[in-house]
């Protein structure tokens, strides 16, 4: 049989079609899958949507504190974003896209889609988000109540 010919029952590699052969599970081959939540690949550094997003959050917050009556309310949420504001750089890539959304929605009175934002957040990075998703929550109700 000549050196260049494919074997006669030959398979493709584990995995099948377009599947390269790992140790674990297989990977496709290719580039990763593209993302495409909460405006993914929207373009700009993370730099610039880190700082957005801080400005953001701290503007929103400031408004917060002056319109929110429960004072342990009022404490506890400004300690959890002052928390979140300060580890800001070690949160995820998708959780700042989704941040960098969710405000820019709050700060343009789109409450339909800060409120979705906040919801595929919450739902899909909740470990990483624990600590301040409902916080961010009741910001964003004490600002649209404002708003009414």
């Amino acid at each position: 049989m000549a050196q260049n010919q494919p074997l006669p029952n030959a398979h493709p590699p584990m995995g099948g079609p377009g599947i390269r052969p790992t140790m674990g599970a297989p990977r496709p081959v290719g580039p990763p899958p593209t993302s495409q939540m909460m405006g993914a690949g929207s373009g700009g550094s993370s730099d610039a949507s880190l700082m957005e997003v801080q400005q953001s959050l701290t503007s929103l917050l400031s408004l917060y504190l002056e319109l929110e009556k429960n004072p342990k309310v009022k404490q506890d949420t400004n300690s959890r974003i002052n928390a979140l504001l300060g580890n800001l750089g070690g949160v995820s890539a998708p959780v700042i896209l989704g941040l960098r959304q969710l405000t820019s929605s709050a700060e343009a009175c789109d409450y339909v889609t800060a409120n979705n934002v906040h919801r595929e957040i919450a739902q899909k990075y909740f470990p990483e988000t624990k600590e301040w998703i409902n916080n961010l929550k009741f910001i964003i109700q004490v600002k649209q109540k404002n708003n009414a």
